[in-house]
């Protein structure tokens, strides 16, 4: 009988104040919409996260050049820039017995061109080891030889997003394009990957 009483009693103040109790209901509604809308955001962040470092695996050390310390200050109105790292801090990596694999990366911008065909593109100069430790295979000719740092080959490894852009359907393997002012004959097209950490590897 009091269940029944507090239904009715319920019943008719939702009649009164129809207006109020649907406002009511609105708010609740958005607000439990807002809490699922912002974990499934940071759920979807979390696992692209996940995704991107553990294609990277949780073995890997990127370097960058910068300055070793940290102050709590403002920074100094005169300074040094900081300094470049070199090919012989690469090789003084790679003495470290712990140290599998070291790829030193420089990276820019460049036009590739073949006959009229030019693209503007991000171009890598590394060295064999960068397809150890990025994990990273070619899906036609090969990657490229352990030899071309010593001999300062002029081989290149593109992306198969431009290799179709500039080649369409034809063959690429043995071909020559020009990287900026250079020279370089295809060795090897990228096993499509899309992007990592901002890296197109297409």
């Amino acid at each position: 009988m009091l269940l029944l009483d507090q239904l009715r009693f319920n019943s008719q103040l939702f009649l009164r104040h129809r207006v109020r109790t649907g406002l009511l209901l609105l708010a609740v509604g958005l607000g439990v919409a807002s809490v699922i809308l912002l974990t499934s955001l940071g759920e979807g962040a979390r696992r692209y996260v996940d995704r991107e470092f553990s294609a990277l695996g949780n073995q890997l050390l990127i370097i960058l050049p910068g300055r070793k310390e940290t102050t709590g200050g403002a920074p100094p109105i005169y300074g040094t820039a900081p300094r470049d790292l070199t090919l012989e801090d690469a090789q003084a990596l790679e003495r470290i017995p712990a140290i599998r694999a070291v790829a030193p990366v420089i990276a820019g911008t460049a036009s590739v061109a073949l006959s009229s065909r030019s693209r503007e593109v991000i171009v890598l100069g590394t060295t064999a080891e960068i397809f150890q430790v990025r994990k990273m295979d070619v899906a036609q000719g090969d990657i490229l030889p352990a030899r071309a740092r010593s001999e300062a080959m002029a081989v290149c490894v593109l992306g198969s997003k431009l290799k179709n852009e500039l080649f369409g359907n034809r063959r690429a393997i043995g071909e020559w394009v020009r990287v900026g002012d250079r020279r370089m004959r295809v060795i090897g097209v990228l096993e499509e990957r899309g992007e990592s950490l901002g890296l197109d590897l297409r």
